[in-house]
């Protein structure tokens, strides 16, 4: 079966409009490509006016601006993102450059592993 980020959606609390699922995404690309490392815990919808997501690697937290909850899609793509950043952050606690060789090397094996088909 191909993968299909439509899939995770669900009924937003005031049944107005169909929004990505993250708890839902969160656990596919955990369980799928992120096997062993240590787990994000938290994942919700934020206003961050500065980003579209961030992770906060203390607190094993990713936060999705709220502007793109009806974008299951791209939340897929942005969970992805957070949780390179999140594995790097806490192989060496700092955070790696979007430029440099160690997230390059990530997003390649995750590209050969087929995380971003459906995505792109």
């Amino acid at each position: 079966m191909d993968f299909d980020p439509d899939s995770f959606k669900v009924l937003s609390p005031d049944a107005s409009v169909w929004e990505a699922d993250l708890p839902a995404i969160l656990d596919y690309y955990q369980t799928t490509y992120f096997a062993g490392a240590e787990p994000v815990r938290q994942i919700a919808f934020a206003a961050l006016p500065d980003s579209p997501a961030c992770v906060f690697p203390t607190i094993g937290r990713i936060e999705i601006d709220s502007r793109f909850r009806t974008f299951a899609k791209l939340c897929c793509f942005l969970v992805l993102h957070e949780l390179i950043n999140y594995k790097l952050f806490l192989k060496g606690e700092v955070v790696q450059p979007y430029s440099g060789r160690e997230f390059r090397d990530e997003v390649k094996t995750l590209w050969e592993a087929g995380a971003y088909e459906g995505l792109l």
